[in-house]
């Protein structure tokens, strides 16, 4: 087995600092881009923090989230329609359990697709702590994690700027990779070297 860490999210336009965020720039408000099925919680939001929200949903569930003077809904919309029309903020993946669907216990074992969406273009991201890539996410300050949704006010609006500041720059330094294809081909490179040396004795030396 090999770590491959994070999904790339590859970008064929090569303008590396077209995602990349500057502080003065950046919105303090959450972007949640996905099935908006399986995020019900949308429906009550009641946090302070307004969110921009984006993916496959049906006209009853289109009407609640615009019902709530706190959340904008932009629809459904292609990939590259999608990087345009995101704005530069905190994405949020998070996911519930829902009628016998443990979409929330998948995160603990899943890589977000949304995930390195939000990174590869930028966005600091705010995740569970309880996902399997909240270890990744801390270790890098790529965002935040959290046990609660409701903590996500206090994260968004009173992270110092300095620490924002460095949150982003990691962030850009991360999506670069993202776009490249940098995860994968690492994963591959593994692969390659565990079965070529398969067959090998080091001789105690570390290779």
């Amino acid at each position: 087995m090999v770590d491959h860490l994070l999904l790339d999210y590859l970008d064929d336009e090569h303008q590396w600092d077209k995602y990349e965020i500057k502080p003065e720039t950046f919105e303090r408000k959450l972007v949640m881009a996905g099935n908006l099925f399986k995020s019900q919680f949308l429906v009550h939001w009641d946090l302070d923090t307004p969110i921009t929200t984006f993916g496959v949903t049906d006209d009853e569930l289109a009407d609640y989230l615009n019902a709530n003077s706190k959340v904008t809904y932009g629809g459904g919309l292609f990939q590259w329609d999608l990087i345009e029309k995101m704005p530069r903020a905190f994405g949020l993946a998070w996911d519930n359990n829902l009628d016998g669907r443990p979409y929330g216990d998948y995160t603990h074992y899943n890589h977000p697709h949304k995930v390195s969406l939000y990174l590869s273009h930028g966005m600091p991201v705010i995740i569970s702590k309880a996902s399997a890539v909240a270890p990744f996410i801390e270790a890098n300050h790529l965002g935040f994690t959290i046990n609660d949704i409701h903590e996500a006010d206090a994260i968004v609006q009173e992270i110092p700027d300095d620490t924002l500041a460095e949150t982003l720059a990691q962030t850009a330094r991360i999506g670069r990779l993202l776009r490249e294809g940098w995860f994968t081909a690492n994963a591959l490179l593994q692969a390659e070297r565990q079965l070529l040396m398969s067959d090998f004795n080091d001789g105690g030396l570390a290779l």
